[in-house]
């Protein structure tokens, strides 16, 4: 999608309703569930409030595959260098049965 696009969407979307009704949802200082919003919904949302309260925003996700779709989505519509992706850094006894192989390197 060209800039101009997503630019004139960001545009008609801070007019609506929606939008200020989740804008003033991030304003406060408590946690925001959110919910009802499919596809890029969220993205859209979150890159347009971001964009207009220039207001550090922190993004928990369910499991690092849904994490990985949300970034690839706030990287697309923002600045690569105003979205960080901090992955899950837990310490955990070892498990040799329970090993994510996703993070083995073979050599």
């Amino acid at each position: 999608m060209k800039k101009n696009t997503i630019e004139q969407l960001f545009g008609i979307l801070s007019k609506s309703k929606n939008q200020e009704a989740f804008e003033e949802a991030l304003i406060g200082d408590a946690c925001t569930y959110v919910k009802g919003l499919v596809g890029s919904g969220l993205s859209f949302h979150l890159a347009t409030a971001f964009k207009k309260l220039k207001k550090t925003t922190l993004l928990i996700l369910e499991n690092s595959e849904q994490a990985a779709y949300y970034l690839n989505d706030m990287e697309g519509l923002l600045k690569s260098t105003e979205v960080l992706y901090f992955p899950a850094s837990y310490r955990q006894a070892y498990n040799p049965q329970a090993t994510d192989n996703a993070n083995v390197l073979l050599i």
